[in-house]
């Protein structure tokens, strides 16, 4: 029986359809495909593992995480609270 040169695995993930399609859309853009795109990013972390702070928290979330931390220990008054939806888009919004 011949042998394989390169043994390959399958890898099957859910995802939500409408994150799915658009990520096919952008790859499309670039001339590629989900799979070939899972090739290169797996490929880069097997060789290079993880980019750096890759699982750290942004400057703006850790602020925002520290402004809670005071809000919810009485530290500190919320700043533009929203007591309703549409004061909440119009915050947004603005």
């Amino acid at each position: 029986m011949p042998t394989k040169d390169k043994e390959t695995d399958r890898i099957n993930t859910r995802i939500n359809h409408d994150i799915k399609a658009r990520a096919q859309n952008e790859l499309a853009k670039n001339g590629l495909t989900i799979s070939e795109y899972m090739r290169i990013v797996l490929t880069g972390v097997a060789n290079y593992g993880l980019p750096t702070h890759f699982a750290q928290p942004s400057k703006e979330v850790i602020a925002s995480i520290l402004e809670m931390t005071d809000v919810v220990s009485g530290n500190k008054k919320p700043e533009n609270v929203a007591h309703s939806r549409e004061e909440l888009n119009q915050m947004l919004e603005s």
